[in-house]
């Protein structure tokens, strides 16, 4: 082939490309209404009808966000356990809707499957092998580092969320108060939980099936311990201040058990 026919070649791989790629930005756009749009209806809709009455409704509303795509719906009918996935994406405090997730991988998959045919000049057999390989396994592992990362965040500051519904306990306030008062004093992500918390709570939803819920979407021991510790003070009464009280000492001891055993490890150093 000529120098013209090379160029002529690359030329046109290059604009299937960008419309592989315009096409995949369309369909991220294109996959299902904003939540803030969402959330306003919603809040509309309360101010018109009211809580007390319409919290069947409002939860429903809530409960159709993530299957009011029609991409979303056919995705979540290829992915195996669609579920699973949801609440691996939730668990990065983002939101990245199901649909969208696949479609980055997509982009992904075909980006790394290019630069392996054109740039390296491998069979396409073995670049769409590779492209297969990162293109599920960088986005996963991306999100596994978000999701780490925001664990770690939030076991920082959950003993001190802890302390600061102790103290508005002891000062009488009620629990469902304290909640509030968490979400709005402490940086995200504890705020945002207990917020959703109270928001699911001014819903109609009982506080420990909010806190369940929650526990659901961060799922680590930490927060069930909290969740199990309302529950049986609500069951068998006793001291909730003081019960509070001593379960942030004992996770304040094991995050710093961790960072002793993390410092202590010993590293690799060269060999003698």
């Amino acid at each position: 082939m000529t120098g013209a026919d090379n160029g002529l070649l690359m030329g046109l791989i290059f604009m299937a490309s960008f419309l592989i790629f315009a096409a995949l930005a369309g369909a991220i756009i294109w996959s299902g209404p904003s939540n803030k749009l969402i959330r306003a209806r919603l809040h509309r809709f309360q101010d018109r009808f009211g809580t007390s009455g319409s919290a069947i409704r409002a939860r429903s509303i809530l409960a159709s966000q993530d299957n009011s795509s029609p991409l979303e719906a056919l995705i979540g009918k290829l992915v195996p356990k669609p579920q699973t996935f949801r609440k691996r994406l939730k668990q990065t405090g983002r939101d990245i809707p199901l649909g969208r997730y696949a479609m980055i991988c997509g982009a992904v998959l075909i980006g790394a499957m290019l630069v392996f045919m054109i740039i390296l000049s491998l069979p396409f057999g073995l670049s769409l092998l590779l492209g297969v390989i990162i293109g599920i396994g960088l986005p996963h592992l991306v999100i596994s580092k978000m999701i780490a990362k925001r664990q770690k965040m939030f076991l920082t500051l959950f003993p001190e969320a802890i302390e600061l519904i102790v103290r508005g306990l002891k000062s009488g306030l009620p629990i469902n108060e304290t909640i509030n008062i968490v979400g709005s004093e402490i940086n995200d992500p504890v705020g945002v939980e207990f917020r959703q918390i109270a928001y699911q709570v001014s819903l109609g939803e009982t506080l420990e099936k909010a806190l369940w819920a929650a526990a659901g979407r961060l799922d680590f021991p930490d927060f069930k311990f909290f969740v199990i510790s309302l529950a049986i003070q609500r069951e068998t009464g006793g001291n909730l201040a003081e019960t509070l009280s001593n379960l942030s000492n004992i996770l304040r001891t094991r995050h710093q058990m961790k960072l002793k055993i993390r410092l202590c490890r010993p590293r690799a150093g060269p060999a003698p």
